[in-house]
């Protein structure tokens, strides 16, 4: 594992600009994060805590090859207009979350080929899958909303589907999920990576035959 990082610019290069053997490119997003799933918000008395469970798939429901962390991004008064146009700027970023998941994941990959046992077997616990944050700068009668983007080395984004929206107001806060996926259609974005892949596959096996 200690050897993942050094080689990464070397790997994606291969991977994703082909070394001008394999077909086309395809985005560096599809090697990002399914996004995070189980939010949980918690209102307290002096802010609120979030938690979320992890995924193991990258965008194109295969293991994840590298990951990073989470970055938290919050903007206030969150309406349509301002999560729809939201362009994840520095300015609005809160923290970010180093991965505690990812390499522990390919550990255990590693020593179930190791061992000849299937990796398809090899899971992590939800407590080993869990992030969390506690956000306590936040005023009474404000509306929030948090964008958690699974990312990889610096600003490739993995997927992002929902934003935490809350209202704080102590314990009586209201919070609610705000969906970015318009579930009576299919993601413009995926069937964008799906007719890319599709397309490099058969421009591949054109240049295998």
């Amino acid at each position: 594992m200690k050897f993942l990082r050094p080689i990464f610019i070397l790997l994606v290069s291969c991977t994703l600009w082909s070394c001008g053997k394999y077909g086309k490119p395809f985005p560096p997003e599809t090697l990002g994060a399914l996004a995070p799933t189980d939010f949980q918000i918690i209102p307290l008395i002096d802010g609120v805590d979030f938690k979320w469970q992890a995924s193991v798939k990258d965008r194109r429901g295969k293991d994840l090859k590298f990951f990073d962390g989470f970055k938290i991004y919050r903007i206030t008064f969150p309406d349509q207009e301002k999560i729809e146009e939201f362009d994840f700027d520095e300015d609005h970023l809160l923290l970010t979350i180093p991965d505690h998941h990812f390499e522990k994941y390919m550990e255990m990959l590693e020593k179930a080929e190791e061992e000849g046992r299937p990796t398809r077997k090899v899971k992590l616990t939800e407590e080993e899958l869990l992030y969390s944050f506690s956000d306590r700068d936040l005023e009474p009668g404000v509306e929030y909303g948090y964008f958690i983007v699974p990312f990889l080395y610096g600003d490739v984004r993995g997927e992002v589907r929902d934003v935490l929206v809350i209202s704080f107001r102590g314990l009586q806060s209201t919070s609610y999920l705000y969906s970015l996926i318009d579930e009576n259609d299919v993601n413009a974005e995926e069937i964008d990576i799906e007719a890319e892949l599709a397309t490099q596959q058969e421009e591949n096996q054109q240049l295998s035959r």
